[in-house]
């Protein structure tokens, strides 16, 4: 088993912005509603709904985005992603190239990325540049003992 990130690291984040992002657009969905007292629901909530989820699919989609796990089992490698269930399985005989990259969005960070033959590209979560790089060359390994 191969970690990339911490799992209760990354619900811990999400949870501290998400509640911080959530009083912030509960905050001013209240003010709003306070100010314009003839305004309709919807009209007073859209702000704060957006205020907590623009905030909270950007912070997923860049720093929490990617596999946390991988998993040797036989031939196949299974990639398994910060919500509970996402799962890829991919067979080791599929996979044509394997890098280690810095990461653009988590500075200082390093990703592990798994190119199949078809194209499809799958990234493992932020995590520091020497673990990336040794789980990197024991795919290689096992990828090149085949």
């Amino acid at each position: 088993m191969m970690e990339f990130g911490s799992r209760s690291g990354s619900y811990f984040a999400l949870a501290l912005f998400g509640s911080l992002f959530g009083l912030l657009g509960f905050g001013v969905s209240r003010e709003i509603r306070l100010r314009r007292p003839g305004w309709r629901l919807w009209r007073t909530t859209l702000p704060g709904l957006f205020l907590f989820a623009g905030p909270i699919t950007l912070i997923y989609g860049t720093a929490l985005s990617g596999f946390y796990e991988a998993e040797l089992r036989g031939d196949q490698i299974q990639l398994h992603y910060f919500l509970p269930g996402g799962v890829d399985v991919l067979s080791i005989e599929e996979i044509s190239r394997i890098e280690a990259e810095p990461d653009m969005n988590c500075k200082g960070r390093w990703r592990l990325e798994l190119y199949r033959r078809t194209g499809e590209r799958y990234q493992s979560a932020c995590y520091n540049r020497i673990r990336v790089q040794q789980a990197r060359e024991r795919l290689l390994s096992l990828r090149n003992a085949r």
